[in-house]
């Protein structure tokens, strides 16, 4: 195949991969993983809005979801949650456990999309180690994706997000090293900062958690 060919196919390619837009109420918001109904009873989050209308774009945004989130935080610093779940209005992350198993056959190995140096031919609880250790280092003491890490055993540790929602289950292999995640906490949603005024008796029977939203 000649050069002209090759070269004209990469820039086909180059076109086609193209984002005329940066603007979010351009780019599509897939519903597929939202509950629906959640904003004002009917929409689901990321659904056309007025704006969105208006320019003639007619399927969900990632700039509707983020104004329906961002709405949808109704009650203001300050203001008081009163609830019968003794729950954190903040909600909580998810939690994955990883297995790791094998050797390694490079001197790196992917986790969550990052590169973890190792050694050619370190075993799974030594790989285990030095993937904690980075993570430590460089996502948890930065406030990067994990909040926490947790060591149950030499080949297996608990990573503890910092956003509050469900992840897929990590499952992959890659140079020697297979991680097989599991989801052993669900997240539960929520928002802000909250402290906890107190607890009362206001119907029989009906205790009510009252709480204090600080950010």
């Amino acid at each position: 195949m000649s050069d002209y060919i090759n070269n004209n196919a990469y820039s086909k390619s180059r076109e086609g991969a193209k984002v005329f837009s940066r603007l979010a109420n351009t780019l599509q918001y897939e519903q597929d993983n939202v509950p629906a109904g959640i904003i004002g009873g009917t929409n689901t989050v990321g659904s056309t809005s007025l704006e969105q209308a208006k320019a003639g774009i007619k399927y969900p945004t990632i700039q509707a979801a983020i104004d329906d989130i961002a709405n949808s935080m109704v009650i203001p610093v300050n203001g008081i949650l009163e609830t019968t779940e003794d729950l954190n209005p903040a909600g909580s992350p998810s939690v994955e456990r990883l297995t790791f198993t094998g050797t390694a056959s490079s001197d790196n190995v992917l986790v969550y999309g990052y590169k973890i140096p190792v050694t050619q031919n370190d075993d799974n609880d030594t790989v285990t180690t030095k993937v904690t250790n980075w993570f430590n280092t460089n996502l948890v003491a930065n406030g990067i994706l994990i909040s926490d890490i947790n060591v149950v055993s030499t080949n297996v540790i608990e990573i503890e997000f910092l956003d509050n929602r469900n992840h897929e289950e990590t499952s992959d292999s890659n140079n020697g090293i297979t991680i097989t995640g599991e989801r052993v906490v669900d997240a539960r949603g929520g928002f802000g900062t909250w402290i906890k005024l107190g607890e009362y008796e206001k119907f029989t029977g009906v205790t009510v958690y009252a709480w204090k939203r600080t950010s």
